[in-house]
């Protein structure tokens, strides 16, 4: 039985070869090198305006989870909690922590922009009850 191959399928492994022998001999370290330099100095206007807008969809998801999915989720819990269901609390809790986890990591990227960008947005408070 002999392996039939079409012409897109003999392109794509010529194409893989070339890729693996340029990545062994080193040429694709120096492009590997030259595409992850990063920029400095400061932010252009475009991108700023690009971050307020980010900004705002942080704030705006923020503020939706402080104000309705995390008592939700509480409730969920103290509720399967009273109901004698402790893998079911387990569960929503670790949920919650999750949750608290995602929220410290907006609030970290919202002073990273604010930082950066020098807007002025405000931001959601962290909840701290569980």
């Amino acid at each position: 039985m002999t392996l039939r191959l079409t012409h897109s399928h003999r392109r794509t492994l010529l194409a893989g070869a070339a890729l693996g022998t340029a990545l062994t001999f080193g040429a694709g370290a120096a492009l590997a090198g030259a595409a992850t330099t990063p920029s400095s100095g400061t932010p252009t206007a475009a991108q700023c305006a690009k971050a307020a807008k980010v900004e705002a969809r942080i704030e705006a998801r923020l503020a939706k989870v402080n104000n309705t999915l995390l008592p939700k989720m509480q409730a969920r819990e103290a509720k399967a909690t009273s109901a004698n269901h402790p893998k079911v609390a387990a569960r929503i809790a670790k949920r919650i922590d999750t949750v608290k986890k995602l929220e410290s990591r907006a609030q970290t990227r919202l002073s990273k922009i604010e930082a950066k960008c020098g807007t002025g947005g405000t931001t959601a408070p962290a909840s701290t009850t569980s």
